[in-house]
């Protein structure tokens, strides 16, 4: 006569590792799911599609758009004057509004989301140029990243290509 060996796990061995993984999931969420990290990753989303946009309001309206990253925001510049593209005079751009009567194109990062300082500018066929100085200055020879905070965003030169390149 031939005997069966049980092959498996007890109901008591069960229990025990449906509630260690309970404990351990309780704290592994906590530090995946914090608000902090979503603020941080929505920010950056936003300043990948800010940037993306100005690209495009550059090509569209064939006047030069400042892209600029500062240590807690980013803004959009748009160098326009009377409807025709004007050069830059030391700053005398007029801000790009976002929609008729919302205001400028600028975001804040939120509490503890640190950004990088960072200034271009897309030309009007949407290649990113140097900020030199009051000026607009040569093509960018090579791709020039923001940080913010644990995220890069990378504008490739000649094309102006925006993409993730770190913590995506």
């Amino acid at each position: 006569m031939k005997r069966f060996s049980s092959v498996g796990a007890t109901l008591t061995e069960l229990i025990t590792v449906i509630v260690l993984l309970g404990i351990v999931s309780v704290f592994a969420a906590a530090r995946f799911f914090s608000k902090s990290d979503f603020d941080e990753r929505g920010f950056f989303e936003l300043a990948i599609q800010a940037t993306r946009y100005a690209q495009k309001v550059a090509i569209a309206s064939g006047c030069d758009v400042r892209v600029q990253f500062t240590a807690t925001s980013y803004a959009l510049h748009e160098w326009i004057n009377a409807g025709s593209c004007v050069a830059d005079s030391g700053g005398s751009g007029l801000t790009l509004l976002q929609r008729p009567g919302s205001g400028d194109f600028t975001d804040t990062a939120p509490d503890g989301v640190s950004v990088g300082s960072a200034m271009w500018y897309f030309d009007a066929i949407g290649r990113p140029r140097e900020a030199s100085g009051g000026g607009f200055g040569n093509l960018i020879a090579s791709a020039t990243s923001v940080a913010i905070g644990s995220r890069t965003l990378t504008v490739e030169p000649e094309t102006g290509f925006v993409r993730c390149t770190a913590g995506c």
